[in-house]
Protein backbone atom coordinates (compact mmCIF):
# COMPACT_ATOMS: atom_id res chain seq x y z
CA UNK A 1 0.00 0.00 0.00
CA UNK A 2 2.78 2.50 0.76
CA UNK A 3 4.50 1.38 -2.48
CA UNK A 4 1.35 2.15 -4.32
CA UNK A 5 1.06 5.63 -2.61
CA UNK A 6 4.77 6.55 -3.08
CA UNK A 7 4.15 5.84 -6.63
CA UNK A 8 1.00 7.72 -6.93
CA UNK A 9 3.30 10.75 -5.72
CA UNK A 10 5.85 10.22 -8.04
CA UNK A 11 3.27 10.66 -10.70
CA UNK A 12 1.44 13.71 -9.61
CA UNK A 13 4.49 15.23 -9.39
CA UNK A 14 5.82 14.47 -12.76
CA UNK A 15 1.99 15.83 -14.33
CA UNK A 16 2.47 19.10 -12.09
CA UNK A 17 6.27 19.82 -13.86
CA UNK A 18 6.25 18.81 -17.08
CA UNK A 19 8.79 19.27 -19.15
CA UNK A 20 10.06 23.27 -17.68
CA UNK A 21 10.08 21.64 -13.34
CA UNK A 22 9.59 23.77 -11.18
CA UNK A 23 12.03 23.07 -8.85
CA UNK A 24 10.89 25.01 -6.51
CA UNK A 25 7.48 23.32 -6.48
CA UNK A 26 8.95 20.17 -6.02
CA UNK A 27 10.79 21.02 -2.97
CA UNK A 28 7.04 22.78 -2.15
CA UNK A 29 5.75 19.93 -2.42
CA UNK A 30 8.17 16.93 -0.87
CA UNK A 31 8.38 19.09 2.34
CA UNK A 32 4.52 19.48 3.20
CA UNK A 33 4.50 15.45 1.99
CA UNK A 34 7.02 14.72 4.48
CA UNK A 35 4.39 13.48 7.32
CA UNK A 36 2.56 11.32 4.87
CA UNK A 37 5.97 9.85 3.42
CA UNK A 38 7.03 9.55 6.96
CA UNK A 39 3.89 7.11 7.90
CA UNK A 40 4.78 5.08 4.44
CA UNK A 41 8.47 4.26 5.82
CA UNK A 42 10.17 6.65 3.26
CA UNK A 43 13.77 6.69 5.25
CA UNK A 44 15.03 9.66 3.84
CA UNK A 45 11.71 11.64 4.80
CA UNK A 46 12.35 10.00 8.11
CA UNK A 47 16.31 11.33 8.01
CA UNK A 48 15.30 14.77 6.94
CA UNK A 49 12.45 15.45 8.93
CA UNK A 50 14.64 14.69 11.83
CA UNK A 51 17.51 16.78 10.60
CA UNK A 52 14.94 19.67 9.98
CA UNK A 53 13.41 19.08 13.58
CA UNK A 54 17.05 19.88 15.20
CA UNK A 55 17.60 22.59 12.88
CA UNK A 56 14.54 23.90 13.85
CA UNK A 57 15.36 23.49 17.53
CA UNK A 58 18.90 25.15 16.65
CA UNK A 59 17.55 28.19 15.43
CA UNK A 60 14.74 28.69 18.49
CA UNK A 61 18.25 28.68 20.75
CA UNK A 62 16.32 28.84 23.69
CA UNK A 63 17.50 25.40 25.07
CA UNK A 64 20.85 24.12 26.81
CA UNK A 65 23.66 23.64 24.62
CA UNK A 66 23.50 20.08 26.56
CA UNK A 67 20.48 19.22 25.66
CA UNK A 68 21.17 19.84 22.11
CA UNK A 69 24.08 16.91 22.46
CA UNK A 70 22.17 14.64 24.02
CA UNK A 71 19.12 15.31 21.50
CA UNK A 72 21.52 14.92 18.63
CA UNK A 73 23.07 11.65 19.61
CA UNK A 74 19.65 10.23 20.07
CA UNK A 75 18.63 11.24 16.74
CA UNK A 76 21.06 9.61 15.11
CA UNK A 77 20.51 6.22 17.30
CA UNK A 78 17.41 6.39 16.15
CA UNK A 79 17.78 6.84 12.73
CA UNK A 80 20.41 3.85 13.56
CA UNK A 81 17.79 1.52 14.96
CA UNK A 82 15.60 2.22 12.22
CA UNK A 83 18.08 1.51 9.58
CA UNK A 84 18.76 -1.51 11.19
CA UNK A 85 15.02 -2.82 10.90
CA UNK A 86 14.77 -1.74 7.32
CA UNK A 87 17.86 -3.71 6.02
CA UNK A 88 16.60 -6.84 8.28
CA UNK A 89 13.12 -6.67 7.03
CA UNK A 90 14.85 -6.01 3.11
CA UNK A 91 16.98 -9.06 3.90
CA UNK A 92 14.22 -11.50 4.94
CA UNK A 93 11.97 -10.24 1.80
CA UNK A 94 14.80 -11.01 -0.63
CA UNK A 95 15.45 -14.15 1.14
CA UNK A 96 11.49 -15.05 0.72
CA UNK A 97 11.86 -14.09 -3.13
CA UNK A 98 15.30 -15.38 -4.62
CA UNK A 99 16.02 -17.67 -1.37
CA UNK A 100 19.08 -17.32 0.27
CA UNK A 101 21.68 -16.52 -2.61
CA UNK A 102 25.44 -15.66 -2.16
CA UNK A 103 24.50 -11.43 -3.19
CA UNK A 104 21.42 -11.74 -0.23
CA UNK A 105 23.47 -13.33 1.94
CA UNK A 106 26.86 -11.36 1.18
CA UNK A 107 25.22 -7.86 1.01
CA UNK A 108 22.08 -8.48 3.71
CA UNK A 109 24.35 -9.74 6.37
CA UNK A 110 27.29 -7.02 5.81
CA UNK A 111 24.60 -4.43 5.41
CA UNK A 112 22.96 -5.91 8.94
CA UNK A 113 26.39 -6.23 10.70
CA UNK A 114 27.43 -2.69 9.69
CA UNK A 115 24.17 -1.09 11.00
CA UNK A 116 24.50 -3.16 14.38
CA UNK A 117 28.04 -1.84 14.39
CA UNK A 118 26.45 1.94 13.83
CA UNK A 119 23.68 1.14 16.53
CA UNK A 120 26.52 0.77 19.15
CA UNK A 121 28.89 3.38 18.08
CA UNK A 122 25.26 5.52 18.40
CA UNK A 123 24.91 4.09 22.48
CA UNK A 124 28.55 4.71 22.94
CA UNK A 125 28.83 8.13 21.51
CA UNK A 126 25.60 9.42 23.42
CA UNK A 127 26.66 8.21 27.31
CA UNK A 128 30.49 9.34 26.06
CA UNK A 129 29.13 12.19 25.09
CA UNK A 130 26.61 13.04 27.72
CA UNK A 131 29.25 12.44 30.18
CA UNK A 132 32.07 14.72 28.52
CA UNK A 133 29.32 17.32 27.85
CA UNK A 134 28.68 17.46 31.91
CA UNK A 135 32.01 17.39 33.41
CA UNK A 136 33.23 19.72 31.18
CA UNK A 137 30.98 22.77 30.85
CA UNK A 138 29.86 21.74 27.30
CA UNK A 139 27.08 24.64 27.91
CA UNK A 140 29.35 27.58 28.89
CA UNK A 141 31.78 25.84 26.07
CA UNK A 142 29.70 26.20 23.80
CA UNK A 143 28.15 29.82 24.17
CA UNK A 144 31.70 31.05 24.15
CA UNK A 145 31.95 29.48 20.52
CA UNK A 146 28.91 31.34 19.75
CA UNK A 147 30.44 34.42 20.51
CA UNK A 148 33.53 34.28 18.71
CA UNK A 149 32.02 32.78 16.45
CA UNK A 150 31.93 35.70 14.52
CA UNK A 151 35.21 37.20 15.18
CA UNK A 152 36.65 33.76 13.80
CA UNK A 153 38.94 34.49 10.49
CA UNK A 154 37.85 33.64 7.18
CA UNK A 155 39.33 30.82 5.34
CA UNK A 156 42.53 31.15 3.31
CA UNK A 157 42.35 30.24 -0.25
CA UNK A 158 46.14 28.96 0.33
CA UNK A 159 44.19 26.77 2.99
CA UNK A 160 43.27 24.66 -0.32
CA UNK A 161 46.58 24.27 -1.62
CA UNK A 162 47.30 22.10 1.71
CA UNK A 163 44.64 19.35 0.77
CA UNK A 164 46.91 17.10 -0.62
CA UNK A 165 48.48 16.60 3.30
CA UNK A 166 45.06 16.20 4.60
CA UNK A 167 43.81 13.57 2.78
CA UNK A 168 47.37 11.37 3.28
CA UNK A 169 46.98 8.06 4.83
CA UNK A 170 48.26 9.21 8.40
CA UNK A 171 46.08 11.65 8.69
CA UNK A 172 43.20 9.70 7.85
CA UNK A 173 44.51 7.24 10.22
CA UNK A 174 44.37 10.37 12.70
CA UNK A 175 40.61 11.13 12.34
CA UNK A 176 39.37 9.32 14.79
CA UNK A 177 35.38 10.51 13.66
CA UNK A 178 36.39 9.32 10.48
CA UNK A 179 34.85 5.60 10.96
CA UNK A 180 31.63 6.89 12.81
CA UNK A 181 31.15 9.12 9.73
CA UNK A 182 31.75 5.73 7.16
CA UNK A 183 29.48 3.68 8.96
CA UNK A 184 26.39 6.30 9.05
CA UNK A 185 27.16 6.47 5.18
CA UNK A 186 27.02 2.94 4.54
CA UNK A 187 23.98 2.42 7.24
CA UNK A 188 21.88 5.13 6.05
CA UNK A 189 22.56 4.21 2.27
CA UNK A 190 21.55 0.75 2.99
CA UNK A 191 18.61 2.45 5.15
CA UNK A 192 17.46 4.21 1.59
CA UNK A 193 17.46 1.17 -0.69
CA UNK A 194 15.81 -1.01 2.30
CA UNK A 195 12.56 1.41 2.31
CA UNK A 196 10.24 3.17 0.11
CA UNK A 197 11.61 5.75 -1.28
CA UNK A 198 10.40 9.00 -3.48
CA UNK A 199 12.93 10.19 -6.04
CA UNK A 200 13.33 12.66 -8.20
CA UNK A 201 10.87 13.04 -11.18
CA UNK A 202 13.44 13.76 -14.22
CA UNK A 203 17.03 14.12 -14.51
CA UNK A 204 16.84 18.03 -14.32
CA UNK A 205 14.96 18.02 -10.92
CA UNK A 206 17.78 15.38 -9.52
CA UNK A 207 20.63 17.48 -10.62
CA UNK A 208 19.79 20.96 -8.75
CA UNK A 209 18.84 19.07 -5.93
CA UNK A 210 21.94 17.90 -5.42
CA UNK A 211 23.88 21.24 -6.36
CA UNK A 212 21.61 22.25 -3.71
CA UNK A 213 22.24 19.67 -1.40
CA UNK A 214 25.96 20.21 -2.12
CA UNK A 215 26.26 23.86 -1.89
CA UNK A 216 24.23 23.30 1.90
CA UNK A 217 26.94 20.94 3.00
CA UNK A 218 29.74 23.58 2.27
CA UNK A 219 27.36 26.36 4.52
CA UNK A 220 26.76 23.63 6.89
CA UNK A 221 30.34 22.59 7.52
CA UNK A 222 31.33 25.71 8.03
CA UNK A 223 28.84 26.60 10.73
CA UNK A 224 29.20 22.87 12.60
CA UNK A 225 32.64 21.52 12.18
CA UNK A 226 35.10 22.73 14.87
CA UNK A 227 37.76 22.24 12.27
CA UNK A 228 36.93 23.31 8.79
CA UNK A 229 39.79 21.08 6.96
CA UNK A 230 38.21 18.05 9.00
CA UNK A 231 34.74 18.90 7.46
CA UNK A 232 36.05 19.15 3.84
CA UNK A 233 37.78 15.73 4.47
CA UNK A 234 34.60 14.57 5.41
CA UNK A 235 33.12 15.62 2.89
CA UNK A 236 34.77 14.80 -0.24
CA UNK A 237 35.55 10.74 0.95
CA UNK A 238 31.73 10.30 1.65
CA UNK A 239 31.36 11.73 -1.48
CA UNK A 240 33.63 9.12 -3.30
CA UNK A 241 32.84 6.68 -0.95
CA UNK A 242 29.15 6.80 -0.66
CA UNK A 243 29.08 7.63 -5.04
CA UNK A 244 30.85 3.76 -5.35
CA UNK A 245 28.20 2.42 -2.24
CA UNK A 246 25.20 3.79 -4.45
CA UNK A 247 26.32 2.17 -7.42
CA UNK A 248 26.78 -1.71 -5.69
CA UNK A 249 24.16 -1.41 -3.64
CA UNK A 250 21.49 0.11 -6.27
CA UNK A 251 22.41 -2.85 -8.70
CA UNK A 252 22.64 -5.85 -6.33
CA UNK A 253 20.42 -4.33 -3.58
CA UNK A 254 17.46 -2.97 -5.32
CA UNK A 255 18.30 -4.18 -8.69
CA UNK A 256 19.25 -1.64 -10.81
CA UNK A 257 21.31 -2.07 -14.61
CA UNK A 258 24.42 -0.86 -14.79
CA UNK A 259 23.51 0.70 -18.04
CA UNK A 260 21.32 3.38 -15.73
CA UNK A 261 23.51 3.26 -12.97
CA UNK A 262 26.60 4.58 -15.18
CA UNK A 263 24.53 6.94 -17.24
CA UNK A 264 23.21 10.38 -16.26
CA UNK A 265 19.87 9.09 -15.43
CA UNK A 266 21.59 7.76 -12.01
CA UNK A 267 20.12 11.67 -11.16
CA UNK A 268 16.26 10.23 -11.25
CA UNK A 269 17.14 6.90 -9.23
CA UNK A 270 17.00 6.43 -5.48
CA UNK A 271 20.74 6.00 -5.68
CA UNK A 272 20.98 10.02 -5.91
CA UNK A 273 18.69 9.71 -2.91
CA UNK A 274 21.09 7.20 -1.20
CA UNK A 275 24.04 9.16 -1.69
CA UNK A 276 22.15 12.37 -0.34
CA UNK A 277 21.19 10.23 2.94
CA UNK A 278 24.67 9.28 3.41
CA UNK A 279 26.51 12.12 3.33
CA UNK A 280 23.68 14.49 5.09
CA UNK A 281 23.79 11.65 8.36
CA UNK A 282 27.40 11.13 7.95
CA UNK A 283 28.46 15.07 8.18
CA UNK A 284 25.45 15.57 10.84
CA UNK A 285 27.00 12.86 13.32
CA UNK A 286 30.68 13.91 12.63
CA UNK A 287 29.68 17.85 12.65
CA UNK A 288 31.08 19.62 16.22
CA UNK A 289 34.38 17.42 15.74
Amino acid sequence: MALNNASSYVNEISKVLPGTENTITFAYQYIFSLPSLVKQGDYFAILISLILIYAAIIVLNKISGLFLIVLKKIMSLAVMVLALMLIYTKFMDNIELEGLTIKTWVIGLSGIAIAILGTIISFYSLFSSTKKAISKGAIAKEMKEESLKDTKPEIDINQLKEFKTFFSLDSLKNDKSLLSVLTFLVVAEFGVFSSVTITAPNIRIGIIMFSIFIILSFVFIKQSYKDYKKGMVHIVVTFVLGSVLAVVLGHYWANIPFSTLLSIDIFKTSCLVALISGMALSLFAGSRS
